[in-house]
Order: C-alpha cells, then sequence, then structure tokens
C-alpha cells in the first residue's frame, strides 16, 4: 500500500518522519533539499511480509506520486505495461528492495513527466 503524506513545513516533515520511525518504519530515503522522505514497513531480510507499506512524505503540493496513479487508472495499456514490469522485477531482484526500485524508476519518471503534461494544472 502506498501512502502520501503531503505537509506545509520541513519541521512537520520532520516530525511525521520521528513519528513513523518510532512506530518502526523504516527509512528508505530522504532529499532534504527537495523535501521528500519515503518510509516503508513490511520489507525483511527474508522477503516481502504479508503487509507492506509505503509512506512518502513530500512539502504540500509534490505529488508526483497522484499524477502516477491518475495517468495509470486513465491508461489501461500503460498501467498493464507497469504491472509486468513490476512482475518480472520482483522475480529477478526478490527480495533486494533498492534494485527493484531502481528497475521501476526510469518509467516512473517518464509517465509523471508525461502526466503532468497531460494535467498541468490537477494539483
Amino acid at each position: 500500500m502506498d501512502i502520501l503524506l503531503e505537509v506545509e513545513t520541513k519541521s512537520a516533515i520532520k516530525k511525521v518522519k520521528e513519528i513513523l520511525i518510532s512506530h518502526h518504519y523504516i527509512l528508505m530515503g530522504e532529499d532534504w533539499a527537495s523535501l521528500r522522505i519515503s518510509l516503508n514497513k513490511g520489507y525483511t531480510n527474508k522477503g516481502y511480509a504479508r503487509e507492506v507499506f509505503h509512506i512518502h512524505i513530500r512539502k504540500y503540493k509534490d505529488c508526483d506520486e497522484l499524477y502516477f496513479r491518475d495517468y495509470l487508472n486513465e491508461n489501461l495499456k500503460i498501467a498493464k505495461e507497469y504491472e509486468k514490469l513490476k512482475l518480472d522485477l520482483y522475480e529477478k531482484y526478490r527480495p533486494n528492495r533498492d534494485l527493484y526500485t531502481k528497475g521501476k524508476t526510469d518509467f516512473v519518471v517518464r509517465i509523471v513527466q508525461v502526466a503532468k503534461q497531460k494535467y498541468p494544472n490537477r494539483y
């Protein structure tokens, strides 16, 4: 499950991060220059737990994930391509989360760019 939290200030991002870590979320990445933090729960050294959660903390109005979601929801063919990519990467890199994520990055970035052009003022 992917969850996007948008917050107003850098101090709020720090506070949310601290709260999530205190609830056993694992910090996966943080970029303070762009105020983007990603955490997850449900990954283990032996693979994935039954339930996996990704939380993306972003500055308010930084919502690439919503553009990506909307574009996939409106373009079944592209959504199927993404599904196949994820399944292939899962089989290839299980349980290496970093390589799995890296393998999706170019696809996601490309679709976000297309979506932002298609929906210029959506968010």
